[in-house]
């Protein structure tokens, strides 16, 4: 239990609210301002790239013609023997622990091994490999129930939507 004297609203332990307290308490090391958070997100969410990495892909890519761009950014994303979400999944440094498959909805628990530890998130996606990733009814249903059970585990979600585009039959 955080101790009263920790709060700037109250003068007694018996003036404020237990979960007032533990708030305040928990967010004391939140930045107000993250564009000027010296750390970089990456370090705050273990499990995502790494910041200079990506800086290090963006460079490059701002310095390709439109021509050079479209090959390298396009072109793979509509090439028909792309990965699917499926095995972009399987792929991760990883392992499943549980997947549901039905028809384009996939969804899967993947414990991935970080350079700091393991770190469990979770997956929903359109699997284009079956009726080319296009969901009915039923499909969006297994998603809101999928999203229940991953934000009941306080588990990060992640989408994989890989569709021609918005079926309306």
């Amino acid at each position: 239990m955080v101790k009263a004297s920790t709060s700037i609203y109250s003068s007694s332990s018996t003036d404020a609210d237990p979960l007032f307290l533990q708030a305040e308490h928990t967010s004391a090391g939140f930045s107000l301002f993250p564009d000027k958070d010296p750390v970089p997100l990456s370090e705050h969410v273990q499990g995502l790239i790494d910041e200079r990495r990506i800086e290090t892909r963006l460079e490059t890519i701002r310095k390709l013609s439109v021509d050079e761009y479209i090959e390298q950014t396009v072109l793979p994303a509509q090439h028909s023997k792309r990965p699917s979400a499926k095995a972009i999944v399987a792929a991760l440094n990883g392992n499943i622990i549980s997947s549901k498959e039905q028809g384009p909805f996939y969804s899967a628990e993947v414990e991935l091994v970080t350079s700091t530890g393991n770190r469990r998130v979770c997956f929903i996606c359109q699997e284009r490999t079956s009726a080319n990733g296009s969901w009915m009814p039923e499909h969006h249903e297994l998603a809101r129930q999928a999203i229940r059970l991953y934000s009941d585990m306080s588990r990060p979600i992640v989408f994989l939507i890989d569709t021609p585009g918005a079926d309306a039959g």
